[in-house]
């Protein structure tokens, strides 16, 4: 580059300006693009070289640049992602769903087509597209959050106004979106509308997106909950990296942490400060939605007591019936020692593990160099609704989700798995009724929408299976990991049937939002020094490459 620079007169003062022109205008890059320079370029760029050097050209001015969408494969976001998709595809991921994710799949979703496009769309590209869409609008949320903490952005309105960038150049896309039924026609819209009502259904159908300024609070301790996330993530990577080392594999794989907290405190003033995020949405097919059940669950019963769902957790792990028996094993206290961390996560782990695999079966040649948990989920319970006080230890359990009749929904990662697969796995179950049944946790098509409770004469801490869709009445806390690989952990929080991603940055801004913060482990918390080592710590170990490829495509 710099010998092209020179053979060619540009100075640091003649390139800025050549780089600032047109493409076609563009000297520099015209040079650049002849054949004797070989240029590496993604298969959807060999006709757009110039374009493509341009766009290196300009990310190398900016201050913090990075190059991660561009190593990583990512598509170019032009109309011929979109018009790439045809009937067959739609048909193909319905098949897909309806195989892998059932409790999604049954909420409507296959009638969805604007959702099925864009779940298409990263399926045939081999990237998250959905999901990215979703985390990109709730990190604008909770930006807006801080500026407007009395309204809450809604997802068209977000689309409308073009304030990402991402969605900015979709707005200049028209695309065509797939009719539902063969008799219908086809219909042009911009890519991001398309988008808008992908990331609204994704509510609908998957669970609804985490509510600011909740009606209900949990009443817990967030150093203590923030010290579990943290030793549960350290744990994560000291289970990666190990198993790393030995060339074995242990990717991918979930781990679901869920903290009972108890009763939520009831906030005084009786009104919901957020808008409703989906009232200007008007590209839903879910008018039947308990809105009041779903998204601000009174917690109390008609007497005024609190309902708690999660009930008798040791008699729901031993499972009523032969078919249901389910892995799980307790933590058993040390008295000299009370404080857990990622080596007592490591200590339950080795136990389960140990549960679950026969030594027949234990040695990795048996299982072609995989080792547990590779494609598996498993969940830790921890109890703090009589222990939050700090007056005993919590209880703890690992185990593994109940499988029903193959697994595949719940606790084994399929081969070539749907993308929202750990969304619907932890949707199906995080805590099961005392008596698993795999029908009732999936859902019938469109029965009670996003797995409300009717009075249907079930004892809620007995009968009711728990999952991350499911409110449980504010009484269950939820950080779901997915380790798709070691440069790729998610964390996603699921509270109150809603559920956002967590990322480390924004603890400060979203906690508050549903954690009583007079709570007197809460009101100075984040000033600590121990939040800061956490913070950090977090920051180090959530890596996600594909989901930073993604925001630097567009920033």
């Amino acid at each position: 580059f710099t010998n092209v620079c020179d053979d060619s007169g540009f100075d640091d003062e003649g390139m800025q300006e050549d780089i600032n022109l047109e493409v076609e205008e563009s000297m520099l890059v015209e040079e650049l693009a002849k054949d004797e320079y070989t240029f590496p370029l993604p298969d959807d760029q060999s006709t757009k070289k110039p374009e493509y050097i341009m766009k290196i050209l300009r990310k190398c001015q900016q201050s913090n640049c990075s190059f991660a969408d561009l190593a990583s494969g990512l598509p170019a976001y032009d109309a011929k992602l979109f018009e790439a998709i045809t009937n067959d595809d739609i048909t193909n991921t319905q098949q897909l769903y309806q195989n892998h994710c059932a409790a999604i799949y049954n909420q409507g979703m296959n009638t969805d087509n604007g959702l099925l496009q864009i779940i298409a769309i990263g399926r045939n590209n081999k990237f998250d597209y959905l999901q990215n869409l979703v985390d990109i609008f709730d990190r604008d949320r909770v930006k807006h959050l801080k500026d407007n903490p009395d309204k809450g952005l809604q997802v068209m309105q977000w689309v409308k106004t073009g304030g990402n960038k991402h969605i900015l150049g979709l707005q200049k896309l028209n695309v065509t979106r797939l009719a539902k039924k063969e008799n219908e026609s086809k219909s042009v819209i911009k890519a991001s509308e398309l988008v808008g009502a992908a990331i609204h259904s994704f509510g609908h159908r998957c669970c609804n997106r985490l509510l600011f300024n909740s009606l209900q609070k949990i009443d817990d301790s967030i150093p203590d909950i923030l010290s579990y996330a943290s030793a549960a993530l350290d744990f994560i990577t000291n289970l990666v990296d190990a198993q790393s080392k030995s060339l074995q594999n242990v990717c991918p794989f979930q781990f679901d942490v869920c903290m009972c907290t108890g009763a939520p405190i009831e906030r005084k003033e009786k009104e919901q400060i957020e808008n409703n995020d989906e009232e200007d949405d008007d590209d839903s097919d879910d008018d039947d939605t308990d809105e009041d059940e779903t998204k601000n669950p009174d917690p109390m019963d008609k007497d005024g007591k609190f309902v708690d769902y999660i009930g008798d957790i040791q008699s729901k792990l031993d499972q009523d019936g032969k078919d249901n028996k389910l892995k799980h094993i307790k933590y058993k206290q040390d008295p000299e020692n009370q404080k857990f961390g990622y080596r007592e996560f490591d200590e339950l782990f080795k136990a389960l593990q140990k549960e679950i695999i026969p030594k027949s079966q234990s040695g990795t040649e048996q299982n072609g160099g995989n080792v547990f948990p590779f494609r598996k989920r498993f969940i830790s319970m921890i109890d703090r609704r009589v222990s939050k006080d700090g007056s005993k230890p919590d209880d703890i359990w690992m185990y593994e989700p109940p499988k029903g009749k193959t697994g595949q929904y719940t606790s084994d990662i399929p081969q070539n798995e749907a993308s929202l697969w750990y969304v619907s796995a932890s949707r199906t179950c995080l805590l099961p009724a005392k008596k698993f049944d795999e029908k009732t946790a999936i859902g019938d098509t469109n029965m009670d929408k996003l797995n409300n409770v009717k009075n249907t004469g079930k004892t809620p801490a007995v009968d009711v299976n728990i999952g991350a869709s499911f409110h449980a009445k504010g009484g269950l806390f939820t950080l779901s990991f997915h380790v798709k690989a070691a440069d790729e952990i998610k964390c996603y929080l699921f509270w109150n049937g809603q559920m956002i991603r967590l990322m480390p940055d924004e603890i400060e801004d979203v906690f508050p939002q549903i954690f009583n913060m007079k709570n007197q482990n809460n009101v100075d918390y984040f000033k600590s020094e121990d939040f800061k080592i956490i913070l950090g710590n977090m920051r180090e170990k959530l890596i996600d490459k594909e989901f930073e490829a993604f925001q630097a495509s567009y920033n």
